[in-house]
């Protein structure tokens, strides 16, 4: 199983709009604090689901803290079981990590699930997500039950 790999590796310019030179974000999206955020369920040849692809860009004129420890993930199964998930982090890469001004990122990590399937539906609340500029958010729902991919 592969673990997340830190943050901003592949930073690149942020162009704003939720798009970085080369795309457009992909996934359902949302602003925290100075980040532009899109979130979508994803595949991995080697980790097993769920895992959430994060694509984000800093709109503001100032470096912030991104921590992806700071977001918190549940799951409901089939059964209608809430269970908080916690991110396959077997190396403690996942730490708040800096993102320069109009710049973007991607990131995808893998979380735990105590059910030999997937999940029905993965929630993902972003409110800390912004480490300096926190933000109250609405967890943003995904997967076949929640109207989005799974």
């Amino acid at each position: 199983m592969r673990s997340a790999v830190p943050l901003l590796v592949l930073a690149g310019c942020y162009t704003g709009n939720f798009q970085n030179l080369a795309s457009s974000f992909v996934g359902t999206r949302a602003q925290v604090g100075c980040l532009d955020v899109a979130i979508s369920l994803t595949d991995d040849a080697i980790a097993p689901p769920p895992i959430v692809a994060y694509e984000l860009g800093n709109r503001c004129g100032h470096q912030t803290i991104v921590d992806f420890s700071a977001v918190h993930v549940f799951a409901t199964g089939a059964d209608g079981a809430r269970v908080e998930l916690r991110a396959y982090d077997p190396k403690t890469e996942l730490r708040p990590m800096q993102l320069d001004a109009y710049t973007s990122g991607d990131e995808r990590i893998a979380y735990r699930s105590p059910w030999p399937s997937p999940p029905a539906v993965v929630c993902v609340d972003l409110s800390g997500l912004d480490h300096d500029h926190p933000t109250p958010t609405k967890p943003t729902c995904l997967g076949a039950d929640a109207g989005g991919p799974l």
